[in-house]
């Protein structure tokens, strides 16, 4: 009641951090040339009496989550991470004025610590966004997965030391940024994606409106 009062009287602002699904999105390439979204009419007001679609899309598409399970096999799937792990108090880093100054930047944990520097020490077991600027680009598939001549994409995304100092030092129950991922497109390894999800720590990509 407490919550419904105070977005009623606009005392609490709501933001929606998630872009719509449709066949505009971009897609991780991973062959395909055309978008991997479909959605096929299932029923009709003129034969069914109402409308319906089927809806068919790759789990890691549009705005989403990286649950543990996606890279540990006896992590959390989705529906299996704890609701105050979903409900946090959350932090924004924003790295884009710094970001601007390469094509594919990566945060660094002297970004990280500048934050700090302004904003003292960020809390422990909250969620860590980093607004780098790249969701300019949404949702045009050139600009927003910068494929190379090889097919591997290209975006902004932390560096594996300022992976680890984000863990160590915030141990946050999630982590969240504007691009495809926190790991290099062209890098296969995932290092930050293991760091992260085997120890919970879920991944929030492609993340909107963090401005």
């Amino acid at each position: 009641p407490l919550l419904v009062k105070a977005l009623a009287s606009h005392e609490v602002a709501v933001v929606d951090l998630t872009y719509s699904l449709d066949e505009t999105n971009p897609y991780w390439p991973e062959g395909r040339t055309q978008t991997p979204f479909k959605a096929k009419v299932a029923g009709t007001y003129e034969r069914n009496g109402l409308f319906a679609r089927e809806l068919e899309i790759p789990e890691h598409f549009g705005t989403h989550i990286d649950a543990p399970v996606h890279f540990d096999p006896h992590g959390w799937k989705v529906a299996e991470i704890p609701r105050e792990r979903l409900i946090a108090s959350a932090i924004v880093i924003d790295v884009e004025q710094e970001a601007k100054t390469q094509s594919e930047y990566r945060v660094t944990v002297q970004d990280i610590q500048r934050w700090e520097k302004v904003h003292s020490t960020a809390p422990t077991g909250g969620l860590v966004f980093f607004r780098t600027g790249w969701g300019k680009r949404w949702p045009s598939q050139k600009e927003f997965m910068k494929q190379d001549c090889e097919g591997h994409p290209h975006f902004t995304c932390l560096t594996v030391e300022a992976g680890r100092y984000v863990m160590t030092k915030m141990k946050p129950v999630g982590i969240g940024i504007d691009s495809p991922g926190i790991d290099r497109g062209d890098d296969h390894t995932y290092a930050l994606h293991h760091l992260t999800l085997e120890a919970r720590t879920y991944l929030l990509e492609n993340v909107g409106n963090l401005e």
